[in-house]
């Protein structure tokens, strides 16, 4: 099974095309496997998603973040929403200069995928002013504040899918059931291993009583004598990680069989995080390293290459899932852990 090629859109879409891998070559990587006509919604939602995160990530006054989300969501339909370039990060300046191209590629959407779109980026963009200047003190509120930044997402996509036609009512409804915590776990990865470079940007979204039950503030996390307590600290959030990603498991596994390409869609990225926070637990390079802990460019060719085969059949993923669970995955070879999970 082949992957569309990128180039083959035209129209609005092109240029729209050509900046995705510019914002994020994973999300590059994996929506290439989805049908098309659902491709191109959602690799808009994830570009107007991205103009409202680098909005949100700014180091802009709270007040002014906030009337720039609400007028961004107020004029998806129409008109030219105020998009400052100045707020934006080098890796995210040509996305923001080139808004209007992507605001024109949402407007030549069918009327449903932009009522969808349109609904789940108000939500997110109202959400985001309400964090603007609100800190993550519980686990409560970084679950609430993932919601609107990726919760929402797993959502939209559902709803997407569901209005393509390639979901009945049904399964949507199964589906919205996991939806959001299958945001809410790729997002929550990030959180544990960009947490060196959140920092060094005045952010933080490590839970404040997690890090005070070690001992640790925001100021103290990555002292290098404190690492010790600082693992410590990570292992609760990897312990409420694996709740998320076992939610998204469930999701990937409520999807039709018959839709191989949403489910291949949806696999890649989950073993991705998966892999990740079994490369992050335990490791101190997370507050040590000036580069965030990665996993290394082979393991993900076997990533994908196995959500490809795998990727349609519940019992073969849920296997793979335990593996990785339990610790076995990542001390196997590729061929070691086909075989293991064949009857």
């Amino acid at each position: 099974m082949m992957g569309r090629k990128m180039s083959s859109s035209s129209g609005p879409f092109r240029l729209c095309w050509e900046m995705l891998p510019e914002v994020s070559r994973s999300f590059a990587l994996v929506i290439r496997w989805l049908p098309r006509q659902v491709d191109d919604a959602v690799m808009v939602s994830y570009l107007l998603c991205r103009i409202a995160d680098t909005l949100e990530d700014s180091a802009l006054p709270a007040a002014e973040r906030r009337r720039l989300l609400g007028g961004f969501a107020a004029g998806l339909e129409e008109g030219r929403p105020e998009i400052p370039v100045g707020a934006a990060s080098p890796a995210y300046r040509r996305l923001l200069e080139n808004a209007p191209e992507v605001l024109a590629a949402y407007r030549a959407l069918d009327p449903a995928a932009r009522r969808i779109i349109r609904e789940r980026v108000g939500e997110m963009c109202a959400g985001m002013g309400r964090w603007s200047d609100r800190e993550i003190a519980t686990l409560a509120d970084q679950d609430e504040y993932c919601y609107y930044v990726a919760g929402l997402v797993g959502r939209l996509l559902t709803d997407l899918f569901h209005a393509s036609g390639r979901v009945t009512a049904r399964v949507r409804a199964q589906l919205l059931e996991h939806a959001s915590d299958f945001g809410l776990a790729l997002q929550k990865v990030n959180i544990i291993r960009d947490l060196r470079a959140d920092l060094s940007e005045g952010r933080c979204y490590w839970p404040a009583d997690v890090l005070a039950r070690h001992g640790l503030t925001r100021q103290s996390l990555l002292l290098p004598a404190n690492v010790g307590r600082a693992v410590a600290a990570m292992e609760d959030l990897v312990q409420d990680q694996w709740r998320y990603l076992s939610a998204a498991l469930r999701y990937i596994t409520l999807l039709p069989m018959t839709e191989p390409r949403l489910r291949i869609f949806c696999a890649i990225p989950l073993f991705m995080a998966v892999a990740t926070v079994r490369s992050c637990q335990g490791n101190p390079d997370v507050f040590l390293s000036d580069r965030p802990v990665k996993i290394p460019s082979g393991q993900v060719r076997a990533i994908v290459v196995r959500s490809l085969s795998l990727g349609p059949f519940n019992s073969y993923l849920r296997s793979w899932f335990r593996r990785w669970r339990t610790g076995l995955a990542d001390r196997v070879s590729p061929f070691q852990a086909v075989a293991a999970l064949l009857p």
